[in-house]
C-alpha cells in the first residue's frame, strides 16, 4: 500500500509507533528458552543505514531473531490446538477490540445484471461509524450454495475509493480504471472472481470510502489509541462482520470461504486469515515480510492500519497468517515490491514454510515470487482463483462460470484421466522431461532404482488409489534438455498414445542450457497446447525443484518459475509446486543432502523423489475431485 508522506510528523510517528510495537518484553517463564535459541541463532551482520538511526542496533539486537514468544516454531509447543488458542488470544487481547454485538442483516440497495453477472449494492450499520456500503456478485443464473470469497480492498493511499477498487458495476463505471490498471491488469478482480463462479463479497472497511471517518488516518490512529483501542482491530472488527454476513446467505456455502487482496487488502486478509477459522483458503498478495523490515527500512511506507504495539514480541508478522495452519495458504510476492526488501520477504517465506513444515501441513502452504513491482495482475490472478478452485470447489461450476482456456476445457480438472477411472479403463502416464524424470541404464533421475523415481512413486500411488484402473508408465525424458529442447521432440510421445502426460522440464533453463524465462514460459504454452491437440491427453506441469538456496547456482530461478505458472494458467493446465514441497522438506535448504545427491546438486535421492511424488499426487488428488461428475464420487 503505497501512502503520501507529505508531512514530516507522519514519518515521525511512523517510527515511533513501529518502535513502540517492538518494545514489549517476553515473559519470564520463556526468558530461558528464548536465550537458549537466540544463542544458536547466526548473528545478524551490523545494522546499516536505518529508520531509527542510532537506535537501529539496540532495536535489531532487542527484536532478535530468534522465534518470537508465541511463535509455533518454539520447541515447547507440541500441541498446536492448545497453542492456537493462547497464541489467538493474546493477538486478540493486544488489538484491543471493544464489545460490540452485531447481527448481520443488510439491506439491498440495488440489484441488477451486467456482463453476466448478478450484482446487488448492499449496506449494513455496524455500532459506530458511518453506515457500510458493500457489494455482493455471483454469475448470473447461478443456483445453488456457491463457494464465497470475501475480497478484500487494498489501501493504496485513497481513502475516499474501497469497493470500486476492485470492482466494477457497469460500463460507465470507470472511475478506479487507472487505479486497476496500474495494479490489477486493467482487470475488477472481485468481478473476474465471480465469473469463475464463486459469490464474491466487497465492502469498505473502516477508514476507507463509506467508512471513511473524515480525518487522515495519522489523526484517526493517535485518536484511536487515546480511546483505547487500535485501527488495525477495528479493521479486523469490520471485515469478520462482512465475513459473517457473506456466511449467513443462502446462496453461499459457509464451508467453503476464502478471502484475500493485494496490498492493504493483503495485510487485512493475514489478520483476518489467521484469526477466523471460517477461512478456508487464504491468500495475500504484496503485503509479506517481517517485522525487522518494517521497523529498520520500510515504515515510512506503511499505513498505521499495520501497527499493533506489543505484537512483534508475540509473533513475528509472517506468524499472524500462521495462525491459521494447516488450513491452504497461498502468499503472492512481487520481486520487486518498493514496499519490502527481498530479503526479508524470502525471511517471512523461509518462517512461513517452518511453521507448516512443523505442522505436517507443508502442502497446505504455497508462496511464488513474481517479477516485478507492486502489483495483482492477470498471471496472478490466475494463479490465485486456480488454487482457489481447487480447495473450495467441489462440484463442477455452475453453467456459464467456467475458467475458459486456449485449448478448451476447464483449469480445474482431468477430465480424460476421471473418465477413465470412472470406466474402469488402462491409464498410460508419460513423465516428459529432464534427467530428474529420466530412467535409463545406470540413472534413476537420481534414485537408486527406477521403482523409486518420482514418477514411479506417483503411479504406484495413485495404482493403489484406483485399484480399478491399470496404471501404466512411460519415461520420456533425456537428461540436459531445456524446455524449447524437450518441445523439439515433442512427436515422440505418438507412440506412447498417453492419457496423462507429467511435463517436468525447467532445470536446465536456469544452468547449462539457459533459456530466458519468457521463452521457458512460451515454450511450455506450445508444449501445452500441442499435447492437447495431437493427443486428447491430460496434462499436470511439474515446477522445477530448483538449487540449493544455501548454495545456488541456477540462474533466474524465481523468474522461470513463475514464467512455468504463467504459461501453465494460460494454457488450463494444473501446476505442481514441488520446489514449495522440496523447501519445505528440507527447512530451506539447511537439510538438502538429506534429500538430494549432493550440497550443490539438484538431482533428488531417494528421499527426494518421494516428495516429488507427494506433491504431484496431493495435487492430482485435488483436481480428480474438482473433475468428477455430481453423479460420480471419487476414492
Amino acid at each position: 500500500m503505497i501512502i503520501p508522506t507529505h508531512a514530516s510528523s507522519s514519518l515521525t510517528s511512523g517510527l515511533l509507533l513501529a518502535a513502540i510495537g517492538c518494545v514489549a518484553m517476553p515473559a519470564a517463564s520463556i526468558a530461558d528458552e528464548t536465550a537458549t535459541q537466540a544463542a544458536k541463532q547466526p548473528a545478524d551482520p551490523p545494522v546499516g543505514e536505518n529508520m531509527l538511526g542510532s537506535l537501529g542496533q539496540w532495536a535489531s539486537d532487542l527484536l532478535g531473531r530468534e522465534p518470537a514468544a508465541l511463535s509455533w516454531r518454539q520447541a515447547r509447543f507440541t500441541d498446536i490446538e492448545a497453542w492456537r488458542r493462547q497464541a489467538r488470544a493474546k493477538v486478540e487481547e493486544l488489538l484491543l477490540i471493544p464489545e460490540m454485538p452485531w447481527k448481520p442483516e443488510a439491506k439491498v440497495e440495488r440489484q441488477f445484471e451486467y456482463d453476466s453477472l448478478h450484482i446487488e449494492e448492499l449496506s449494513w450499520q455496524l455500532p459506530y461509524g458511518p453506515r457500510t456500503r458493500a457489494v455482493f456478485i455471483k454469475p448470473s443464473g447461478s443456483r445453488g450454495r456457491l463457494p464465497g470469497v470475501l475480497a478484500l480492498h487494498d489501501h493504496g493511499g485513497i481513502s475516499h475509493w474501497g469497493v470500486s477498487k476492485i470492482t466494477q458495476l457497469g460500463p460507465d463505471d470507470t472511475e478506479t480504471a487507472e487505479h486497476q490498471k496500474m495494479y490489477y491488469g486493467g482487470l475488477a478482480w472481485a468481478n473476474e472472481l465471480a465469473r469463475r463462479g464463486y459469490a464474491v463479497l466487497v465492502h469498505d472497511t473502516i477508514g476507507f470510502a463509506s467508512r471513511y471517518p473524515g480525518v487522515f488516518e495519522e489523526k484517526f490512529e493517535k485518536s484511536l489509541l487515546c480511546a483505547g483501542t487500535l485501527w488495525a482491530g477495528l479493521v479486523l472488527y469490520d471485515d469478520q462482520r462482512a465475513l459473517d454476513y457473506l456466511c449467513s446467505r443462502p446462496d453461499v456455502d459457509a464451508e467453503r470461504i476464502g478471502c484475500g487482496g493485494l496490498s492493504g487488502g493483503g495485510l487485512r486478509t493475514v489478520f483476518l486469515g489467521g484469526m477466523d477459522p471460517r477461512i478456508k483458503a487464504a491468500f495475500p498478495v504484496g503485503w509479506m515480510t517481517t517485522w525487522r523490515d518494517v521497523m529498520l527500512y520500510k515504515c515510512y511506507k506503511h499505513t498505521w492500519m499495520l501497527y499493533v504495539p506489543g505484537l512483534p514480541r508475540q509473533l513475528d508478522y509472517p506468524e499472524i497468517l500462521g495462525l491459521r495452519v494447516p488450513q491452504a495458504v497461498f502468499v503472492l510476492n512481487d520481486s520487486e515490491d518498493e514496499l519490502f526488501t527481498l530479503a526479508e520477504m524470502r525471511e517471512a517465506d523461509r518462517i512461513l514454510r517452518e511453521v507448516y513444515g512443523k505442522a505436517s501441513a507443508a502442502n497446505k502452504y504455497r508462496c511464488t515470487f513474481y517479477p516485478g513491482p507492486h502489483k495483482f495482475d492477470r498471471v496472478m490472478q490466475n494463479d490465485a482463483f486456480a488454487w482457489l478452485d481447487g480447495l473450495l470447489k467441489s462440484q463442477q461450476p455452475a453453467a456459464g462460470s467456467a475458467e475458459p482456456t486456449k485449448a478448451g476445457g476447464s483449469a480445474a480438472g482431468l477430465a480424460r484421466t476421471q473418465r477413465l477411472i470412472a470406466e474402469k479403463k488402462p491409464i498410460r502416464v508419460v513423465a516428459y522431461g529432464d534427467s530428474i524424470s529420466e530412467v535409463k541404464p545406470g540413472w534413476n533421475g537420481g534414485a537408486k532404482s527406477p521403482a523409486a523415481n518420482w514418477a514411479a512413486v506417483l503411479v504406484k500411488r495413485l495404482g493403489e488409489q484406483y485399484p480399478g484402473s491399470a496404471f501404466t508408465l512411460h519415461h520420456f525424458a533425456i537428461g540436459g534438455q531445456n524446455t524449447y529442447e524437450g518441445l523439439g521432440r515433442l512427436d515422440g510421445l505418438k507412440p506412447h498414445a498417453p492419457d496423462l502426460v507429467l511435463v517436468a522440464f525447467g532445470a536446465n533453463d536456469c544452468c547449462h542450457h539457459f533459456l530466458e524465462p519468457v521463452e521457458t514460459g512460451q515454450a511450455l504454452g506450445t508444449i501445452i497446447v500441442d499435447i492437447r491437440k495431437r493427443f486428447d491427453a491430460d496434462i499436470v506441469v511439474v515446477g522445477t525443484g530448483g538449487d540449493n538456496p544455501r548454495k545456488p547456482f541456477f540462474r533466474h530461478l524465481d523468474d522461470t518459475l513463475a514464467a512455468q505458472r504463467a504459461a501453465a494458467a494460460e494454457a488450463g493446465a494444473p501446476f505442481v509446486d514441488a520446489r514449495a514441497a522440496i523447501l519445505a522438506a528440507t527447512s530451506g535448504g539447511d537439510r538438502w543432502t538429506d534429500f538430494h545427491l549432493a550440497a550443490d546438486n539438484c538431482h533428488p535421492s531417494d528421499a527426494g523423489h518421494a516428495i516429488w511424488a507427494e506433491a504431484a499426487f496431493t495435487r492430482i488428488q485435488e483436481l480428480l475431485r474438482v473433475t468428477a461428475s455430481s453423479g460420480e464420487s471419487t476414492p
